[in-house]
C-alpha cells in the first residue's frame, strides 16, 4: 500500500483520530491569531524514539529553521495538528508558532523546515497516513509526496527531519502522544 506515493489513500491514523475527537483543532489562521486552542501532540519516531523540534528546542520562532529529530527533550516538543479538509493536516509548534514545511520543493535532498503559517502553501499541507494506527503512522507532504524520517535514525543521536519516498518502513512511522 504504502509503494505507490501518487495513490495516497488519506487513511487518518487512529492516534490522529483520537487526538482531534478530543476537540480544541483549530486552523492555522485561528491558532495564530489565538482564535482556537488545539491540542499539541509529541511526535515520536517509532523506530529510534527521536522527537521532532524546531532548532533551538522552540526558542527560536525565525523562518526556514530546520527541524530536528532529537532523542527525549523537554522543549519545543508539542505540535498543534491542524484540519485542512480531505484528510490533510497543517503541523504547527505550539512555541514558535511555525508550520512543518519542505525547505525546497522539487529539490534532490529535501529537509524539514518550521515557516509562517500559511494554510495556502502546499509544502505546509500533510496527510497523516496509516494501515491500521497501531505501528505508527506516516507523516506525508502533499506536494512533494514524501515522508517524514530521521537523517540518521541511530537511538541517542541527533539527527535533521528530512524526507524520502514512502514506503512504511519503521523509520518513516510517527506516534503522536502527549495529550
Amino acid at each position: 500500500m504504502f509503494r505507490n506515493a501518487t495513490r495516497v489513500t488519506s487513511v487518518v491514523g487512529v492516534a490522529v483520530l483520537s487526538l482531534l475527537s478530543l476537540g480544541g483543532a483549530a486552523t492555522a489562521q485561528q491558532s495564530s491569531q489565538g482564535q482556537g486552542k488545539a491540542r499539541g501532540a509529541v511526535i515520536e519516531n517509532v523506530s529510534s524514539g527521536h522527537r521532532l523540534v524546531p532548532h533551538d528546542y522552540g526558542n527560536n520562532n525565525s523562518n526556514e529553521i530546520q527541524v530536528w529529530a532529537v532523542p527525549q527533550q523537554t522543549s519545543g516538543r508539542h505540535w498543534n495538528i491542524l484540519p485542512q479538509g480531505g484528510n490533510r493536516y497543517m503541523i504547527q509548534n505550539q512555541d514558535t508558532k511555525k508550520c512543518m514545511a519542505v525547505s525546497d520543493v522539487g529539490a534532490h535532498f529535501n529537509r524539514v523546515v518550521q515557516r509562517t503559517c500559511n494554510h495556502r502553501a502546499d509544502d505546509q499541507v500533510w496527510w497523516i497516513e496509516s494501515e491500521d494506527g497501531s505501528r505508527g503512522s506516516m507523516i506525508i507532504n502533499t506536494s512533494t509526496r514524501e515522508a517524514i524520517v530521521p537523517f540518521n535514525s541511530q537511538p541517542g543521536t541527533l539527527s535533521w527531519a528530512v524526507l524520502e519516498d514512502p514506503t512504511g518502513v519503521d523509520t518513516q512511522l510517527w506516534r503522536f502522544s502527549g495529550l
